[in-house]
């Protein structure tokens, strides 16, 4: 019983330290309280639908080297078929006012 007792406490521990309760997905800082801006698709394949999603600091101008971005690419049903980050990472390293001429 007191093998049982202690392999709980540990289990819990573990679990307290972990932050999330189960069923709860993990949040991450660098994606809390930033800006978060879209462009859409005009025409053809996926128009009307999200073309490019940036992120970076408040109050961060669209001209400045601090943006993270990627871009979605969609068949002829309008499916997602290509997730690519600008730069090929995730770096926060972008201009967002360059996205369509980035290499993806």
């Amino acid at each position: 019983m007191r093998g049982l007792l202690v392999g709980l406490c540990l289990g819990w521990g573990a679990w307290a330290w972990a932050g999330n309760f189960p069923g709860e997905q993990p949040t991450y800082m660098r994606e809390q309280g930033y800006e978060e801006r879209f462009a859409y698709v005009s025409s053809g394949n996926g128009a009307g639908q999200v073309e490019y999603q940036g992120w970076a600091q408040p109050n961060s101008a669209t001209s400045a080297v601090r943006w993270r971005i990627r871009r979605f690419t969609y068949d002829t049903s309008n499916r997602v078929t290509a997730i690519e980050w600008a730069g090929g990472n995730d770096a926060w390293d972008q201009v967002w006012d360059n996205r369509a001429t980035l290499s993806y």
